[in-house]
């Protein structure tokens, strides 16, 4: 029923949001809100990969390949991703801004990381 590439979706999924983790966990010694701005800063990214990762799981094999479709959910990936990042700007005070940063570099880098893993 799964094959390689629904595994290495899930297991990419799952990768980012253990970095989001892993991100807070090493800001929270910077303090309470940097531990906080690195978790967000992540699963800003996170999050909507997740979803998009689940509507490919759910449609991929009933639609077929639709490169369209694809390129059309990764641009809402990003869109979700900025939006969320404007969530937390706009909600959450204080930010540490490096925390952030670093939580969102590392989400973003972290499917890279996964596919030299597996």
């Amino acid at each position: 029923m799964w094959t390689t590439g629904h595994r290495q979706l899930i297991f990419t999924v799952i990768a980012e949001w253990l970095g989001a983790i892993v991100v807070g966990l090493v800001c929270l010694p910077f303090g309470v809100m940097a531990g906080v701005s690195g978790f967000l800063g992540a699963a800003a990214y996170a999050t909507p990969s997740s979803i998009l990762a689940l509507r490919l799981l759910l449609t991929g094999q009933s639609q077929g390949a639709n490169p369209v479709s694809l390129l059309l959910g990764i641009l809402l990936r990003i869109a979700g991703a900025v939006a969320i990042l404007g969530l937390v700007v706009a909600y959450v005070s204080p930010i540490v801004w490096p925390a952030l940063l670093v939580g969102l570099i590392v989400a973003v880098h972290v499917p890279l990381f996964a596919l030299l893993i597996r």
